[in-house]
């Protein structure tokens, strides 16, 4: 699924930066912080690609939904992201929280006569 995305991300990395990746290989200047990043995007894509495999996509998007929220909680207590909630972001986050929650209850049929 990422196939074009990381030929395009190596050609853009060759061309920017393609002397200084000669000079002093392609991991110079990577440290803890952007390999974890790296990381947690590498297995996002293939839990995504596991979700979709193994669940239909309206799963696939409550996951990503909740991704984003975990993302986000998780980024408030790392202080180099900076990160704080806005109001919307805290909105969105209760519309995600409230809609994952309504779809994991069991069904209300009504029965026919």
């Amino acid at each position: 699924m990422g196939s074009i995305g990381a030929l395009l991300a190596l050609i853009t990395c060759f061309v920017c930066d393609g002397r200084a990746v000669a000079q002093q290989g392609f991991f110079q200047g990577w440290n803890w912080f952007v390999f974890s990043v790296a990381a947690q995007v590498g297995l996002g894509g293939l839990l995504t690609a596991l979700v979709v495999k193994y669940a239909d996509n309206i799963l696939k998007g409550f996951a990503t939904s909740l991704s984003i929220l975990i993302s986000g909680i998780v980024s408030m207590w790392i202080p180099q992201l900076n990160f704080s909630p806005s109001p919307t972001w805290m909105s969105g986050s209760c519309l995600v929280m409230l809609a994952t929650f309504l779809y994991s209850l069991p069904d209300q049929r009504v029965s026919g006569r």
